[in-house]
């Protein structure tokens, strides 16, 4: 890549929209040319083979996506230029998708209990696909100014906290349903209170037995392949090739295949990421208060450190309850920008964790005699 003329950075004639689609495919053109570079470099070649075979192209691929990434946001990573401060629209739109989550959430305990059909739900997996994709889910009601204000009602509850992720686990239905309320995201609960769908949870997983059964059975027959595999395979010691666990593992990488410019990146990059991250948070922490537009006063804790953080909580859900409803406009009247084709591409991807549990699905009902399909 030229460093004076960055592909990434905007063009003067191109509209966001524009620039949008075209990163993106530049991205994947650099990192297929990476992928094929690594592999036609006979010094790295030479390298990989003092690691397990399967765990080479893992790293390859990931690391040519590194690679990609740490020329895209080069400029930021070493001008460290200060981010707009949109974070309260921001943080408020991240909050409407767990509104969603919910219905969603409805929808699977429907389906399992075979009380409701779903045209885009083939397997019980593919909740979890759509809650990584919530706000642009076809078949759950749209979000509604009641939803909002119900929403709002909820983190405005004292010692209520931001839920932003939930630990990526918004559709996790075999936890809460073993678990009960104790490992239910309180939003379910207060919206159940609410909403009267409390007895959803509760719902048979007619649905769900039905794949456990050909799940197991494909399970059963994998571990005996794997045992007779074993028996012809010797058991390859050599270690994995990994990227996160061996961060000096990765810079000895970056430095023994990388030219100048690369390994600058990759420094800056490093940089970033490692310069002392709890020291980074507590600035952070910080600036918002710094920037505050109300008076504010310090939480009650046992060390000033977590006097911060509940401080900086409390006043960043106080903004967010602010924004909700501005968010919320915003979300109405933005154009779904792709991400149902991405969906359809993990579902059109053989390799995908989709494909993998649907392919167990089907293998376990050939094994029991039964018709390759899903209708069960």
């Amino acid at each position: 890549m030229n460093e004076e003329i960055d592909p990434f950075d905007q063009r003067k004639d191109e509209s966001y929209s524009e620039y949008r689609i075209r990163i993106d495919k530049l991205r994947k053109e650099y990192i297929e040319r990476f992928k094929q570079q690594f592999r036609e470099d006979p010094k790295i070649q030479e390298y990989v083979k003092q690691f397990r075979p399967f765990s080479v192209d893992s790293f390859l691929d990931t690391y040519a996506e590194m690679k990609v990434t740490a020329y895209q946001y080069a400029k930021f990573n070493e001008r460290r230029n200060e981010q707009e401060d949109l974070q309260w629209i921001n943080l408020a739109e991240r909050q409407l998708a767990n509104i969603q989550q919910k219905k969603l959430f409805n929808a699977q305990c429907l389906w399992r209990a075979e009380k409701l059909d779903i045209p885009e739900i083939e397997i019980a997996y593919d909740f979890k696909v759509w809650e990584h994709f919530v706000l642009d889910c076809p078949f759950i009601e749209p979000i509604t100014k009641e939803d909002v204000e119900l929403y709002q009602q909820f983190l405005d509850q004292e010692n209520m906290q931001l839920e932003l992720n939930f630990l990526d686990c918004w559709q996790d239905y075999e936890s809460y349903k073993d678990g009960g309320n104790s490992y239910m995201p309180e939003w379910y609960e207060y919206y159940d209170i609410y909403r009267g769908s409390s007895s959803f949870i509760n719902l048979p997983d007619i649905r769900g037995e039905k794949e456990s059964i050909y799940i197991k059975e494909s399970n059963k027959e994998q571990i005996r392949k794997s045992q007779e595999f074993a028996k012809l395979q010797p058991i390859d010691n050599r270690p994995l090739m990994r990227l996160y666990h061996n961060k000096d593992y990765l810079k000895d990488f970056v430095n023994r295949f990388e030219d100048k410019l690369t390994q600058r990146y990759f420094k800056a990059d490093f940089r970033y990421r490692e310069n002392n991250e709890n020291d980074e948070e507590i600035i952070n922490q910080i600036k918002v208060l710094i920037k505050a537009d109300m008076p504010l006063k310090f939480e009650i804790a046992d060390d000033w450190q977590t006097s911060l953080s509940k401080t900086v909580e409390k006043y960043n859900k106080i903004k967010v309850i602010e924004f909700l409803p501005l968010a919320f406009e915003q979300h109405k009247l933005s154009a779904l920008t792709g991400r149902k084709s991405e969906v359809k591409k993990i579902y059109k991807d053989p390799k995908s964790l989709r494909n993998v549990f649907l392919n167990m699905i089907l293998d376990g009902r050939e094994l029991l005699g039964e018709p390759r399909n899903l209708e069960f």
